[in-house]
């Protein structure tokens, strides 16, 4: 596989995690919220206080950005343990 091509699939899975974590994570957890009986506004409210959240230092920011970086965290994550386990050093 050449370079471009191997740089080419990170980008899609960078921006594959950055859609999930950044829209479809939020919306998500906006339906869990409702569904539980949590009081939300609506979900343009919902999104705006998430992406504000983002931006702006506030006691949620920190977990905004895990929910935000998560999905490409967690995919690089059993990427690497899939890696590391098909190069194990096998004992004869």
């Amino acid at each position: 596989m050449t370079n471009k091509n191997r740089l080419a699939r990170e980008w899609l899975y960078l921006v594959s995690g950055a859609i999930i974590g950044l829209l479809l994570l939020p919306v998500f957890l906006f339906l869990a919220c409702n569904l539980v009986g949590m009081e939300t506004d609506t979900l343009g409210k919902f999104l705006s206080g998430f992406f504000e959240s983002l931006t702006h230092h506030n006691r949620d920011s920190a977990l905004t950005w895990i929910i935000a970086t998560g999905p490409y965290l967690l995919f690089q994550l059993i990427r690497s343990v899939i890696w590391a386990w098909k190069n194990r050093p096998l004992n004869s």
